[in-house]
Parts: C-alpha cells; sequence; structure tokens
C-alpha cells in the first residue's frame, strides 16, 4: 500500500468513526420536552422568542431589553416587527441578572426587543401549558 492510499484508508475510517458515535438530534413533540435558546445580538433588534401557549422563563447578565407579547401570525421575527409596544405596560423590562417569568397565551407569540446599540444576550427556556 502507498502512503497517499494508507493516509485516504485512514481519513475514511476516523470519519466513519466519527459518525457512527455522533447523538442524532431528534425534535420531540411540545407534549414529551421542553424548549431553549439564547438570543445574541450586537444592536437594537426586535426578535421573535417562542410562540404560546407556554410558560416563558428569560435570563440576561445586563439590562438592556424588553419582553412583550405580539398576535401570532407566522412565529417570525415579522410578527413583532409592527408591534412593538408604545405604552411602558405593555412591556416588561428586563433587569440584569434577574429571572422573569411570563405565560404566553395562544395566539401570542413572546417577543424580544433591544433598547441600546451593544451586545446583548438573551437566555430563554419554555415549558407546554397544559
Amino acid at each position: 500500500m502507498t502512503t497517499k492510499t494508507t493516509g485516504l484508508l485512514s481519513a475514511l475510517l476516523g470519519g466513519a468513526t466519527l459518525i457512527g458515535f455522533m447523538p442524532c438530534a431528534r425534535a420531540e413533540p411540545w407534549g414529551r420536552s421542553d424548549r431553549h435558546g439564547t438570543i445574541v445580538v450586537t444592536q437594537k433588534v426586535v426578535r421573535a422568542i417562542v410562540p404560546g401557549p407556554t410558560l416563558l422563563h428569560v435570563y440576561s447578565a445586563t439590562s438592556g431589553g424588553t419582553i412583550f407579547l405580539a398576535p401570532f401570525a407566522t412565529g417570525g421575527d415579522g410578527d413583532c416587527s409592527g408591534s412593538v409596544p408604545d405604552a411602558p405596560s405593555q412591556a416588561t423590562p428586563l433587569a440584569a441578572e434577574q429571572l422573569l417569568v411570563l405565560s404566553v397565551g395562544p395566539g401570542k407569540v413572546a417577543c424580544l426587543a433591544t433598547t441600546a446599540d451593544r451586545p446583548f444576550e438573551l437566555l430563554w427556556h419554555s415549558l407546554r401549558e397544559p
């Protein structure tokens, strides 16, 4: 066997081994699992987090964002873009290093609006409401 053939064979066997032991991701229905994620932005934005019905937990290490609910249409960022609340009673500001728990009803989507032109990170976790 030549050196080139041996190297190619080693690469193929190594790749096959990695693929064989790689865990497979599988989406679970809402009834059996919860959902979680991270939103990282570097400027002012409005983003959709998760549609209802759900119990949402959000956390940020810094202030500079608000959470609000918008009518669900597609579940994407567009649902939130036209619905940025003007009244402070419609939005909940995120305090630094505090957990916020919010109930998102059916037909609604939870949205994040950042208020500063700086990096912002939001950690979220949602549980399906019965």
